[in-house]
């Protein structure tokens, strides 16, 4: 079960609103938290751009899943606004256009 409240580890729980092409629509409080990324630099841009590019294939074989299951999971690392990478796992839903993640972030070695 993921939790929103903080980890040891520095680690936890976030929100992310993206359209069928990675574009940004929303994010929580609780992401631009954890990754650095305020709303107004990350809003508008795609969530691949964040996504290390030997994890960029999950994308499209989330987005097949999602279509045949009308949900998925993405498991990739992304960029946090300093530098380091992150894990990202994500349960993915679809809502006409646009696709809700719920994302378990923690920090990388």
């Amino acid at each position: 079960m993921m939790s929103s409240v903080s980890r040891p580890d520095g680690g936890g729980t976030a929100v992310v609103i993206v359209d069928r092409r990675w574009t940004v629509t929303h994010v929580s409080p609780r992401f631009t938290e954890l990754l650095g990324w305020p709303p107004e630099l990350i809003s508008g841009r795609s969530l691949a751009d964040l996504v290390d590019p030997d994890d960029q294939g999950g994308f499209q074989a989330a987005l097949t899943d999602l279509d045949l299951l009308g949900f998925a999971t993405l498991d990739c690392r992304v960029r946090h606004r300093t530098g380091g990478w992150w894990r990202m796992a994500s349960t993915m839903t679809g809502h006409q256009k646009l696709i809700t993640l719920l994302c378990e972030l923690q920090p990388q070695d």
